[in-house]
């Protein structure tokens, strides 16, 4: 670690909030950057607001806990080196989670399913007779998913059909409070956006 990282840790570290706006101002470039280079290198569709969501979670990760992560750099390398270690690690973390987690793809089988119950219900999208025909509700539903980026699409098999409860769910994700009310809200808006627009009252 040279001087200039030096001294910037060490403000950094003792609560000066102006060198922590330095901090993400000179990193923030890097961090999106290997973000993107490693959706690229392995291969994986990826949406804008997954990147945005990863570069937030990257800065969250190291200013939380009073900089608890900072503080367990030992300096070995360049202060760049570590934040750019630290992001590859979480968007490969992010992108094995996406991999490991079965299609939702059977989850459209029944319209009468847990999908359909916990989907078009939880979001009071019904129509008036309360009734949806099995057909038009699987097709309601595929586009409901459609508008959802992969990470959304995963948060909701997470969120409605795991069965974890939310602190599971931070955990899968690694993600912390902030990430996941952000992630829940953002999908519940569009799902029910996107429902209302097909579904007759």
């Amino acid at each position: 670690m040279n001087k200039e990282d030096a001294e910037l840790l060490e403000k950094l570290l003792a609560g000066d909030k102006q060198t922590a706006q330095e901090f993400y101002e000179k990193y923030s470039k890097l961090v999106y950057n290997f973000i993107l280079a490693t959706f690229r290198k392995y291969d994986t569709k990826y949406q804008e607001e997954a990147i945005e969501d990863l570069h937030s979670e990257v800065f969250v990760g190291f200013f939380e806990d009073d900089y608890k992560r900072l503080r367990q750099f030992e300096g070995r390398s360049s202060l760049a080196t570590f934040v750019r270690t630290r992001t590859i690690n979480l968007t490969i973390d992010h992108i094995r989670i996406m991999k490991r987690t079965a299609s939702l793809d059977a989850l459209l089988e029944s319209p009468n399913g847990p999908l359909y119950n916990n989907l078009i219900k939880e979001l009071n999208v019904l129509p008036d007779h309360g009734v949806i025909e099995a057909e038009d509700a699987t097709v309601i539903i595929k586009m409901m998913l459609d508008e959802l980026s992969d990470d959304e699409r995963l948060f909701v098999r997470l969120y409605y059909f795991s069965g974890l409860n939310p602190d599971e769910i931070m955990e899968r994700l690694n993600i912390n409070r902030g990430s996941y009310d952000v992630k829940k809200q953002r999908v519940i808006e569009k799902l029910s956006e996107c429902a209302r627009k097909n579904i007759i009252r």
